[in-house]
């Protein structure tokens, strides 16, 4: 089974996006949020699935979920995955990788 450790700021990440979808929805927020945290779960297990981003830093990942995207790196001592951010995908998240 992976692992699966997320860098401080991923909490403010989710909740900005609890908080944005909570303003129409509270179920909704919780909800998300929740998938986004599963699918930390299921990266861990296949640290791969998601698209390389070494063209802004070396080991860097990136997966879609919904309408927001995990940016993570694979675990290479152990499996699993760290989860350095999460962005909402219509933003300019790649300006931040640079």
């Amino acid at each position: 089974m992976g692992r699966w450790i997320k860098a401080p700021i991923v909490d403010d990440d989710l909740l900005s996006i609890w908080k944005y979808i909570a303003q129409d929805n509270k179920e909704a927020a919780t909800r998300t949020v929740k998938e986004i945290e599963e699918m930390f779960g299921r990266l861990a297990e296949m640290p791969h699935m998601g698209r390389s981003r070494e063209d802004f830093r070396p080991d860097l990942r990136s997966c879609p979920i919904g309408n927001y995207i995990i940016i993570y790196r694979a675990m290479t001592e152990s499996k699993g995955v760290s989860i350095a951010r999460v962005f909402e995908g219509h933003l300019d998240y790649e300006r931040y990788l640079r």
